[in-house]
């Protein structure tokens, strides 16, 4: 993914998250610096700070890519039902965190999700 497709990729769920009040932004783990790049646009467009950090090998260099992703044939999607029923329980133990969110794959159906769960379990 280039730049400018992360940056297109991730606009909508940054954007949606800082409407809604977020803090900041953070993309972690991340495995090449144009996704990086991508998010880090992303949120100065939509005026939230960003923070953003790389996995490495045990080499210490990027992976540029998660080889078993790619080889997957079929990816698990995740369960946003199963998603905002942990939140509730991450809530109850944690009243005070402000922190949320998911990883790749994560779309608009897991952040609204959880962001209900967290809301009602506040």
């Amino acid at each position: 993914m280039t730049a400018d497709e992360a940056e297109r990729y991730h606009s909508a769920q940054i954007e949606t998250l800082a409407d809604a009040g977020a803090d900041m932004i953070a993309g972690l783990t991340l495995t090449y610096p144009e996704e990086a790049i991508g998010i880090a646009r992303a949120a100065g467009r939509a005026g939230i700070p960003v923070a953003v950090s790389f996995t490495v090998e045990t080499d210490g260099r990027l992976p540029g890519s998660h080889a078993e992703l790619d080889e997957a044939e079929e990816l698990d999607e995740g369960d946003p039902a199963e998603l905002a029923a942990q939140y509730r329980t991450l809530r109850a133990l944690l009243p005070t965190a402000t922190v949320v969110g998911g990883c790749c794959g994560t779309d608009h159906r897991h952040v609204a999700a959880l962001v209900d769960a967290w809301l009602d379990a506040a």
